[in-house]
């Protein structure tokens, strides 16, 4: 499918990867609408695109909602489809991370996570899914994380909602197969947005440790491998080398990662006289 002409929507697109990937999906001539809560962030990252790459009838719109809420979605996908056209392309980037050690996070907090990163996703891909199935056309791309394919020491609440949407996006692809709709999977590592600073601010410090052994990566390398691993038809897109390492080691041999991560815990304990 050429992504030119065709009408995308995009969640959590005033910021970070969903931003990004909105960007790139412009410059290919996408019609673009993004979802996020915040109304001037919005407008600002939409704004940014026109600006950059608006053409001729591209199209352009937004709407504020929250993506744990199926009502405020449905009326967003209304609107989406109103001001941009049926969508052929779903971009489910919304997410939030609350990273600390579990018994000393509130139920609450976990209970987010699930709801933002797994159930958005899903009550996004139900509002779109029908329509997608009966033009026989159309491309998902649900972002994970490469904690969506190992458990990581403090993120337990945000692994079990990644690792959710992994499966979710497994069992969808097989189901719409037949109907020449693509699902694919994103995960990438550590990415350079507003979310990830927060993230800082919480993180365990064996979680920090751990953090220091990869390489944070650019929003706009992460779109930019995305759209061309959904381009090929890639199912999981871990957009640098590191994190396939990551991937390929803990396929074959999870013991051996686990030692790895363990000795970094381990040693930051030591230090700190846990």
């Amino acid at each position: 499918m050429d992504i030119a002409g065709h009408s995308a929507i995009v969640t959590g697109g005033s910021s970070g990867i969903g931003k990004a990937i909105a960007h790139e999906l412009a410059r290919r001539g996408a019609d673009i609408f993004l979802i996020a809560r915040r109304e001037d962030p919005l407008k600002a990252a939409l704004a940014e695109i026109q600006q950059d790459v608006g053409k001729p009838f591209q199209r352009f719109g937004f709407f504020c909602a929250d993506v744990s809420d199926p009502a405020s979605l449905k009326e967003a996908v209304r609107i989406a489809e109103g001001a941009c056209g049926p969508p052929a392309i779903l971009v489910n980037s919304a997410g939030i991370s609350n990273p600390g050690y579990v018994d000393k996070l509130h139920l609450s907090s976990m209970e987010e996570e699930i709801r933002v990163n797994y159930f958005g996703t899903v009550y996004m891909v139900k509002q779109v899914l029908s329509g997608m199935i009966g033009r026989r056309q159309g491309w998902i791309l649900n972002v994970s994380s490469l904690a969506g394919l190992k458990g990581l020491f403090g993120y337990a609440g945000y692994c079990g909602s990644k690792f959710a949407v992994v499966g979710f996006s497994e069992a969808l692809r097989s189901e719409v197969r037949p109907y020449n709709v693509k699902v694919s999977v994103l995960c990438p590592p550590d990415v350079d947005t507003p979310m990830l600073r927060r993230e800082n601010t919480l993180k365990p410090p064996e979680t920090l440790k751990i953090a220091e052994t990869g390489k944070v990566m650019k929003a706009v390398d992460v779109a930019q491998a995305a759209i061309q691993g959904m381009e090929r038809g890639s199912f999981l897109i871990i957009p640098n080398l590191s994190g396939k390492i990551l991937s390929f080691v803990n396929s074959i041999a999870p013991n051996l990662l686990d030692w790895y991560l363990n000795r970094t815990v381990d040693l930051v304990r030591r230090e700190r006289k846990f």
